[in-house]
């Protein structure tokens, strides 16, 4: 619930308007999926949510967020549990069935693995929504807000031991 008021009180600030959501104990019109993949290349999104590199390898997370609404998406959060705050009340205009990821947008999610690690990533979005006059609202302007959740995992291989001839004096 936390979040919730941090993510409204933001919106307040940033947009001068009620920090209400529009339709309060109602489901969300804004629906969003997030996907997160990792790789090894930097600059580029991965295509898969779990590999296996060697401990000590630098992996580059990427975060996609299709926003699967006929809103448009307006305010961004993205907090990864590992990585920390990656957007916090960022304004971008997600159309209704597009698409961003966290590459085009210029952020780099890097890690250096040396142990198995599983890490969950939120990514909430609100939309303005106008209230028609003749309405009852705690403002003019009214927000619905929306997130989802992905996580990915990196496996960290056992070291492999050669064992060479033994040899004898």
């Amino acid at each position: 619930m936390k979040k919730a008021i941090t993510l409204l009180a933001c919106i307040a600030a940033l947009f001068g308007a009620a920090a209400t959501p529009a339709s309060a104990g109602a489901p969300s019109a804004l629906t969003v999926t997030l996907t997160k993949t990792v790789g090894t290349t930097p600059g580029v999104c991965g295509t898969e949510s779990t590999i296996t590199v060697a401990p000590g390898t630098t992996v580059y997370y990427c975060y996609t967020l299709t926003n699967d609404s006929t809103m448009t998406a307006e305010l961004h959060n993205l907090v990864d549990d590992q990585l920390g705050n990656l957007l916090e009340s960022v304004e971008y205009n997600l159309l209704p069935g597009a698409s961003v990821n966290t590459v085009a947008l210029g952020i780099t999610a890097d890690a250096v693995i040396t142990t198995t690690t599983t890490n969950t990533a939120v990514w909430e979005v609100c939309a303005r929504v106008l209230i028609p006059s003749g309405r009852t609202a705690q403002g003019p302007v009214q927000f619905d807000c929306s997130g989802d959740m992905a996580s990915a995992t990196v496996m960290v291989q056992a070291p492999t031991t050669s064992t060479g001839p033994s040899s004898s004096t």
